[in-house]
């Protein structure tokens, strides 16, 4: 259903058979290969999607399709004579991910603006010094230090992809802290506190917690610091996931540690199995498993292929550019 030619709002609205569902999306067209105009201000990226259409006069036109996070991450700003101006550039749009990328309206909207490789990576070059200064400059003990290293550098991630009015929410035991994503603190120290929340870490999008809102990621953090024999081990990590499991976004991290390869592949198998038995997943939900261990970073992923049950489940190893060396680690 397109909307009138001149009124404020998205284009297009689109909605299922029962009205149950409803998608605002922003279309875009463009002559030629053109940057975007967006205007003097990123609050007005609207919507649920953005449909980009260039070089319509070729005869070929290119299709690509965004969210509103992402046009606002790579929007391009300009100032000229003390005005203003944004812009997305073709280069930041015209991109393998968004090119042709219809099956994206079916996902509601909830694409994470960040890669899981993004995310590996931002991990891998903050948790370790955050926790060492913990330790070594403010006394913490070994794993709390860890803990508020991942949470604080979560913070950081949400700080820096975020779209407007991306929050983020620690907890603790007996307590969360939900901030706007300019405003990191050390998730020790809470200062605005309400009940206490699901999970360790949630990357939230919207003024609050409710039906104005949703979550773009999850995250659960267990080290498993007591027991040494690994089904012991195992059984406090999957304790944690199993609220990641339950817990409604399209990213879902799990941080963790193995202590040899031998427990790395007992907990891989039981993960497996977990994701196996759950019936109520969702297509396109991802899940990110982070494992610090002996001072490096591995990391696996696995992508839900269909709604319900999953069947055959297997781990996929992520490899950043720099791991490629290390790919039988």
């Amino acid at each position: 259903m397109p909307t009138a030619r001149n009124a404020r709002g998205v284009d297009i609205v689109a909605y299922n058979a029962d009205a149950s569902i409803f998608k605002g999306i922003q279309v875009k067209s463009l002559s030629k290969r053109d940057p975007v105009p967006l205007g003097p201000s990123l609050e007005n990226c609207m919507g649920d999607f953005w449909i980009i259409v260039n070089k319509i006069a070729s005869g070929a036109p290119g299709v690509f399709i965004l969210t509103p996070a992402e046009v606002r991450r790579l929007a391009h700003r300009g100032e000229k004579d003390g005005r203003i101006s944004y812009w997305l550039q073709p280069t930041a749009y015209e991109q393998p991910q968004f090119d042709k990328k219809w099956d994206r309206l079916r996902s509601g909207g909830t694409d994470v603006p960040v890669k899981p490789e993004e995310i590996v990576k931002f991990l891998k070059e903050h948790v370790e010094n955050k926790a060492n200064r913990y330790i070594n400059a403010g006394g913490m003990k070994e794993y709390p230090a860890w803990t508020t290293a991942v949470k604080e550098t979560l913070g950081e991630l949400v700080q820096k992809y975020g779209a407007p009015h991306a929050r983020s929410i620690f907890s603790g035991s007996g307590w969360t802290v939900m901030q706007p994503a300019n405003e990191i603190r050390p998730p020790e120290s809470p200062v605005h506190t309400t009940r206490e929340f699901l999970l360790d870490f949630v990357w939230w999008q919207g003024e609050e917690t409710g039906v104005g809102g949703r979550a773009i990621m999850g995250a659960e953090c267990e080290w498993a610091s007591l027991p040494k024999d690994k089904e012991l081990r195992a059984n406090e990590v999957l304790y944690d996931f199993e609220k990641l499991l339950s817990f409604k976004a399209p990213l879902k991290l799990l941080i963790f540690e193995c202590r040899d390869s031998e427990g790395r592949e007992h907990l891989h198998k039981r993960l497996c199995v977990y994701l196996e038995a759950f019936r109520q997943h969702v297509k396109g939900e991802c899940y990110l498993f982070v494992e610090f261990s002996s001072w490096q970073c591995y990391a696996h992923i696995y992508e839900v292929k269909q709604d319900g049950t999953a069947v055959n489940v297997k781990l996929e190893l992520l490899l950043l550019k720099a791991d490629s060396s290390r790919a039988g680690a």
